[in-house]
């Protein structure tokens, strides 16, 4: 499966801000509360235990705090050192602004920034407004670990949160072996796609240095399938609590598999970080000769690059900012804005390309951006589709960039090339009902999410369409019949 994995390198939007938080070393006021799955809290309670608390003081609308939420700092370091780890301490994320709600947290409302609640190990605990105010905290973004000790409270924020690892060590709270490398905390995003006549995987991952000592070289034991493949070797130099993103050697793959990358380090004192499984599947995706690519840019159209590439590697079609490419990607917060060579994307803009491809070769479809939040997804984003008009790939909001492997297919006959149709959207934004304009008659009629996921089917026959059922965003709407295609993006409020 693809699977994101955590990051500890980290930069921040914001300038400082002169800090009025509670002062190091003042006792913690208690919190009390209920988490997402129902689960008590008590802070003072944890502290008699032995265990630190690690709090995360966030709002659902403060981007800097989801930047960091999404790097699973906080995540890897429940994962290892909390409950299900060595037991050590506790780590909450309080959603401190009384304005906000579940549909804000879960990314549906309309104060939020993303799905707070995807693929993360730290309890939520919401409505805890109060906390804001108990713990002097002049914006959001604030984070703080309490010593069991003396129930003392410490310091951090966007520029500093990294270094909350080392301060737990240093202060004797956690336990930190000599050598412990480690993969990170792992997010099951689905599988990973080769092209199809392709016989090859890439295992990427990142390794983290868990160690109090420089980590400089590691074993990966390979598995497919079950069955071991073969040893890889890395050496290098990664310091205490810092990770570096690594590209391993590729392995001859015959079809789909289970791909199994397991760490094998001598003196690692703590194995139960150690192994990362990644499902490799065939692309179904293919074309016959060409494609359509359009990119509707967002508010910040010069973050925006994307490339098709052949398996040799070639770019045999690019546009967007080329400055950006595939290496001033995924700056984060304190990026500066972009440089912006000629052919890089206006906002609020659609371009499209269509692109000439070789038959029987293998491509990828390669889009990225500057910032590493991909393109707002209710103001753009980005759809591939084949000679008919058939979606290949579509979507919008990614991390750093998305990949997607395809293959031009030997040209077949040419009478069935897209036809021209007239239709129109009534209204867009739209409610409750999609209406359409149009002479047809009867058609299919296809709604996927900008992920390229199909969340509504029928067969229609002019009538309005009920999606109601739907969650607000953008999605693309997809009509056929016979060999005609037409697709649009219509955006649901």
């Amino acid at each position: 499966m693809i699977k994101r994995i955590a990051y500890f390198a980290f930069c921040s939007l914001l300038g400082h801000v002169g800090a009025a938080q509670l002062p190091d070393g003042s006792l913690a006021p208690n919190i009390t509360g209920v988490d997402l799955q129902g689960n008590s809290y008590d802070v003072h309670a944890l502290l008699g235990e032995g265990k630190a608390v690690v709090i995360d003081i966030s709002a659902t609308w403060c981007l800097p705090c989801y930047t960091v939420h999404s790097t699973h700092f906080f995540d890897l370091v429940q994962q290892t050192y909390g409950p299900q780890g060595t037991d050590e301490l506790v780590v909450l994320l309080l959603e401190a602004d009384g304005n906000t709600d579940l549909a804000d947290l879960q990314g549906t409302g309309d104060y939020t920034v993303g799905d707070w609640t995807y693929c993360t190990a730290v309890p939520i605990l919401d409505d805890m407004n109060t906390v804001y105010g108990d713990y002097q905290c002049s914006y959001w973004g604030s984070y703080f670990v309490i010593n069991p000790a003396d129930t003392t409270t410490k310091f951090f924020d966007a520029f500093s949160y990294d270094e909350l690892l080392p301060h737990l060590m240093v202060t004797g709270i956690i336990d930190v072996p000599t050598f412990d490398a480690s993969v990170g905390f792992v997010c099951d995003e689905g599988p990973e796609y080769i092209c199809s006549s392709a016989n090859s995987f890439t295992p990427t991952l990142a390794l983290h240095n868990l160690g109090s000592s420089p980590l400089t070289s590691v074993s990966f034991d390979l598995y497919v399938d079950g069955v071991f493949h073969s040893t890889q070797e890395w050496t290098g130099n990664i310091p205490s609590f810092r990770s570096e993103e690594l590209a391993l050697q590729p392995i001859a793959l015959a079809g789909n598999a289970e791909v199994t990358v397991v760490i094998d380090q001598p003196g690692d004192g703590n194995t139960t970080n150690n192994a990362v499984q990644l499902t490799v599947e065939l692309s179904s995706a293919s074309t016959d000769g060409e494609i359509t690519v359009v990119i509707d840019t967002d508010n910040l159209g010069a973050e925006t690059y994307w490339q098709v590439v052949d398996d040799g590697g070639a770019i045999v079609a690019s546009g967007g900012n080329p400055w950006v490419g595939t290496t001033n990607i995924g700056i984060g917060l304190g990026a500066d804005f972009p440089e912006t060579p000629p052919g890089t994307y206006a906002s609020d803009q659609s371009y499209t390309e269509t692109v000439q491809l070789e038959p029987g070769v293998c491509y990828e479809f390669v889009i990225t951006d500057y910032f590493g939040g991909g393109i707002n997804s209710e103001l753009g984003g980005y759809t591939v589709t084949d000679e008919l008009g058939n979606i290949l790939f579509a979507g919008a909001e990614f991390d750093d960039m998305v990949v997607h492997p395809f293959r031009s297919t030997v040209a077949t006959s040419v009478e069935d090339t897209q036809e021209a149709m007239d239709i129109r959207i009534h209204a867009d934004p739209v409610q409750d009902q999609l209406v359409l304009w149009t002479d047809i008659t009867q058609a299919d009629i296809r709604i996927l999410d900008l992920q390229g996921r199909q969340v509504h089917q029928e067969a229609w026959a002019q009538r309005p369409i009920g999606i109601s059922h739907l969650s607000a965003g953008a999605y693309l709407v997809h009509l056929s019949t016979g060999s005609r295609t037409w697709t649009a993006r219509v955006v649901k409020e």
